[in-house]
């Protein structure tokens, strides 16, 4: 859908500065989506969660301290978590300060 489907222009604001952390926001939300997933993945492989999967046997599962890649994955996940409270604060924030209803414009 987002290749295929023209979406809205990038919102504006009065300062600059704003203006390009609204477009970076979103960039680090795709950015993020694509870590957390190769991060996953990699979790997956190095846990022994593939193994498991394949031969039905629960012993090819490491112990969570073992698998290296399920930090970085906890940490994209605790950053995306930030991210959504930031976007939704600065979404109320635009909506208070400038009267406009941005949802609306994303459902149009």
């Amino acid at each position: 859908m987002f290749f295929k489907s023209i979406r809205p222009a990038d919102q504006k604001s009065n300062s600059k500065i704003n203006d390009k952390l609204i477009v970076w926001v979103h960039n680090l939300f795709y950015i993020l989506l694509f870590a957390i997933t190769i991060s996953g993945i990699a979790s997956m492989f190095s846990g022994g969660y593939v193994e498991a999967l394949e031969s039905q046997y629960i012993q090819y599962i490491k112990a969570e301290q073992d698998i290296k890649a399920l930090g970085g994955y906890e940490l994209l996940a605790l950053i995306m978590i930030i991210l959504v409270f930031a976007h939704v604060a600065g979404v109320i924030k635009h909506y208070i300060k400038n009267k406009k209803n941005t949802l609306k414009r994303i459902l149009l």
